[in-house]
């Protein structure tokens, strides 16, 4: 049972066991901070952290004492759901450089330290499943990069990859099932999928990147059915009662690339297949390339600085799962418009949370002014240079170690 601003409930209300009790105005912060559910996991609150590559797992993808401290404070600071960063599923689908690893039984126990400490705390924590596809950053020793369709380095900044084989697509769907046992076994309350900003689920659905002329490409039903079988044998892997998230692109935000109309038309596929929850982003290239004047607007006029909330309403009136919405937002009273209009029904943030990680506690308390990030980029520059991810303006002493 979902209950929340979406069809799929038809009311707004708190969770109370199977009973939705009605409260509140439009808009009220009641709204915000009550209880709902996705799937079978209530969440104390509408706003999620959403999942951003940590830089602090060892080499080898597992994890440290320092990516558990770091997600315990992200969890004392009261977010309804954190999305812990991409999670590779092979070690071919590895992209980056200290990039947790979901790939085999023995990344479980640093897993479990993490979700055990993020319960403590009181808090829910999904875990993100990506393959890297042509987009990775690793190149591994006699294994090519796969894609959809053979691609030249130039096109993604990488390496060339080549198109895969119907067995290789069999192999990737299993590992996804595999990591998917993990992350229940591990004590996670969700899994994300991650099909945006260019890696391999993504180029599935891109017309620009998935060039196939067989059963997995072409028209949009069959550039989507990775993903549909996908979501399908993990839901009958791990249970129904396990939600089953994914992250997918608005809009490809380059020419050929994949629209909102047709994303939000997929997405009603992953519904039919299981989908418990869908969050919108937006560009092929990732959220660090998406055109310069979204950024701008939102210096501008901050209350205009929802990036994809014109793609995510394609997506509103065709699916009756919770949408989650991320990009650009910075301010509670971005989030009661949101909220109040019903044009989503939980939003995301990444930046706002490495800058402060108990943002939320602070607008909870009473404090309503807006998240301190300026969205200067620091954090994944630095990230992208090998450093940790942080804020780099925050003062020195306040620096997560």
């Amino acid at each position: 049972m979902y209950c929340g601003y979406s069809k799929a409930c038809g009311t707004k209300g708190k969770v109370d066991g199977d009973k939705v009790e009605e409260e509140g105005e439009k808009g009220s912060m009641f709204e915000i901070f009550e209880e709902t559910r996705i799937g079978n996991m209530v969440l104390k609150n509408r706003i999620v952290r959403s999942a951003t590559w940590e830089n602090r797992a060892t080499e080898d993808g597992f994890v440290t004492d320092e990516l558990i401290d770091f997600t315990s404070e992200l969890a004392q600071g009261e977010a309804g759901l954190i999305i812990t960063g991409i999670s590779y599923v092979t070690e071919e689908g590895k992209n980056i450089f200290r990039q947790t690893g979901i790939h085999r039984d023995e990344c479980i126990p640093g897993l479990k330290r993490l979700t055990d400490e993020v319960h403590r705390q009181g808090g829910r924590v999904a875990a993100q499943l990506v393959h890297g596809g042509g987009r990775s950053l690793v190149l591994q020793p006699a294994k090519p990069l796969l894609a959809p369709s053979d691609m030249v380095g130039e096109f993604f900044g990488t390496a060339p990859s080549r198109a895969m084989t119907l067995d290789e697509i069999e192999s990737v769907k299993e590992a996804f099932h595999g990591a998917a046992l993990r992350t229940k076994e591990a004590g996670f309350d969700a899994v994300e999928l991650h099909a945006a900003h260019g890696y391999l689920l993504s180029q599935f659905l891109s017309p620009l990147c998935n060039r196939r002329e067989d059963e997995y490409g072409g028209n949009l039903a069959r550039r989507a059915r990775f993903v549909t079988e996908l979501i399908g044998e993990i839901k009958e892997a791990v249970g129904t009662d396990f939600p089953v998230l994914m992250k997918v692109n608005g809009d490809d935000f380059v020419d050929g690339g994949l629209k909102a109309s047709d994303a939000a038309e997929m997405t009603t596929l992953f519904e039919q297949a299981g989908l418990d929850a869908v969050e919108i982003s937006g560009g092929l290239f990732g959220p660090d390339r998406i055109p310069k004047e979204l950024t701008r607007r939102s210096a501008r006029k901050p209350e205009e600085g929802v990036f994809f909330l014109p793609q995510a309403q394609e997506f509103r009136g065709r699916i009756n799962i919770p949408i989650i919405l991320v990009g650009g937002i910075r301010a509670l009273e971005m989030i009661e418009g949101l909220l109040s209009e019903e044009k989503v029904d939980y939003v995301a943030m990444s930046r706002p949370f490495i800058r402060e990680p108990q943002l939320v506690k602070r607008w909870k308390s009473g404090d309503r002014s807006p998240s301190t990030c300026q969205t200067c980029g620091r954090c994944s520059l630095k990230a992208f240079r090998g450093h940790k991810l942080q804020c780099y303006r925050r003062k020195k002493t306040n620096l997560m170690v």
